[in-house]
């Protein structure tokens, strides 16, 4: 059997009809003609985003009209993972095609040495106007080194929010409304008190759209809108945290104890055990409702794209640094090798350049991302990429495809389409594990070092040692 497959996205999940409209509109140019100019790039990235709780992978509860839209008229690589796990390192393998430990950036204090690297500096070289918009920084680096405008969270939303709301005393997370009501109060939770465009996540939609109107005719562009939602605050503008009611919000069930091995920070907030279901489902209530937040502001920059004549010649790529455990296993947040923490959104759309569509079932890590955008774009790949251009498996069916993903930072990790092996290497209280995904997806029957997986442990050792050396 071809070990490629296709999906066709079904209809967004959606009570009205702006899916529908907004599809028909990303799909009147589907399959057309090239463009004679280069594309602009919109890189858009999520942070805490679940690669499994989107309307489009068939989540029974999560609106995402937005991106469904995109991936059926696009293409969306359904198991794509971070490459790192963490938020800033995972948001400069992104951007430069390269791990952790190649580009040195294995925490959010750590300097990155070359610049040259991202891909802001190499599409400046073929006459990309480039901006950032949102939650990214790197330790004594000024954003206006690597771009030609800056609209940063850190700096300019936190002076936005200051000056608006002097009484806040710059707590940008307060709550108007708490929605946990039961259980023990380990994370905020709850609606902001925020309007939607005062929220972090409107102000970098609105600093988008200023980024994309001021686009000069004949002058490409991109730009890398790195969101600060929905991370672990759970918090959102109303109506979102009470979008969903909670009876519709299942979770998993909880253990006895905390599971071990423990996280490296081993925080109360890590975990959820027996008796803290009311509580997992106000969390889960309000990211879900943070997601559709999140869905709905991507959705005024693509209609802003549009208005403006400059969708159809723009490439736009949505994923997230990495997901949050959301109580699998009874763990919470990203810090963990399994799939609910690791496993991202990764969604392409480009109406001049696709002509297929939907999904694309191939391992993938989020290293692919800068040598696909490159690529995509019809400009020449420099050295140095650790992970080769996608553009094969989502322009050709059947084409060839090594199924793996790496994840490289405190955790060392190899997954496969059947497997995934978990060494420990910098973290400091994790264990070895294997797990046999086919049969146990859930990631729960650690088989490491049992005879009846000797041989898979054998080949994806030997794979990551030959990855260390290369």
């Amino acid at each position: 059997m071809d070990r490629y497959t296709q999906l066709k996205m079904s209809a967004p999940l959606t009570r009205r009809t702006f899916g529908a409209s907004l599809a028909g509109a990303l799909g009147l140019a589907a399959g057309a003609r090239a463009q004679s100019r280069p594309p602009n790039i919109l890189f858009l990235m999520g942070d805490n985003v679940r690669g499994d709780t989107l309307g489009y992978m068939g989540h029974p509860v999560v609106k995402t009209p937005t991106l469904d839209a995109l991936a059926r008229t696009g293409v969306a690589l359904t198991h794509c993972y971070s490459a790192a796990g963490g938020g800033n390192p995972s948001r400069v393998s992104a951007l430069s095609g390269r791990y952790p430990r190649t580009h040195g950036v294995t925490t959010a204090d750590s300097p990155l040495t070359d610049t040259s690297v991202l891909l802001p500096a190499i599409l400046s070289k073929h006459g990309y106007r480039t901006g950032l918009v949102g939650d990214f920084e790197l330790p004594g680096r000024d954003m206006a080194e690597l771009f030609d405008s800056s609209a940063t969270f850190s700096g300019d939303y936190k002076a936005f929010f200051e000056e608006k709301f002097p009484d806040r005393n710059g707590d940008i997370y307060a709550l108007a409304r708490k929605v946990q009501a039961q259980g023990p109060v380990r994370w905020r939770v709850g609606g902001s008190i925020l309007s939607a465009e005062d929220h972090p996540v409107g102000w970098m939609a609105n600093r988008t759209i200023d980024f994309v109107q001021a686009a000069k005719e004949g002058e490409p562009w991109f730009c890398f809108v790195s969101f600060h939602d929905p991370a672990n605050s759970y918090i959102s503008p109303f109506p979102w945290p009470t979008r969903y009611p909670p009876q519709q919000i299942s979770i998993p069930r909880l253990p006895e104890e905390r599971p071990k091995p423990p996280t490296a920070e081993d925080q109360p907030s890590d975990y959820v055990t027996k008796g803290d279901e009311a509580a997992l489902i106000d969390v889960r209530r309000a990211y879900f409702g943070g997601v559709s937040y999140l869905d709905e502001q991507i959705g005024r920059i693509v209609r802003k794209l549009r208005s403006l004549g400059q969708l159809e010649n723009t490439l736009i790529v949505f994923t997230s640094a990495h997901g949050d455990m959301l109580g699998d296993q009874g763990r919470m947040g990203p810090e963990a090798p399994y799939d609910g923490a690791i496993h991202t959104p990764c969604t392409l759309h480009y109406e001049a350049g696709f002509k297929i569509s939907g999904g694309v079932h191939r391992v993938t890590d989020t290293t692919c991302l800068a040598p696909t955008l490159l690529d995509l774009a019809g400009l020449p790949l420099p050295e140095g990429f650790q992970t080769p251009s996608a553009k094969q498996i989502v322009t050709v069916v059947g084409a060839e495809w090594d199924d793996a993903a790496l994840l490289d930072n405190r955790f060392h990790a190899l997954r496969t389409a059947e497997w995934k092996l978990v060494e420990p290497r910098d973290h400091p209280t994790w264990t070895p594990e294997l797990y046999h995904l086919t049969d146990d997806p859930a990631e729960t029957n650690n088989l490491y070092g049992k005879p009846e997986a000797s041989k898979a442990q054998a080949d994806l050792a030997k794979r990551l040692q030959a990855w260390e050396e290369a």
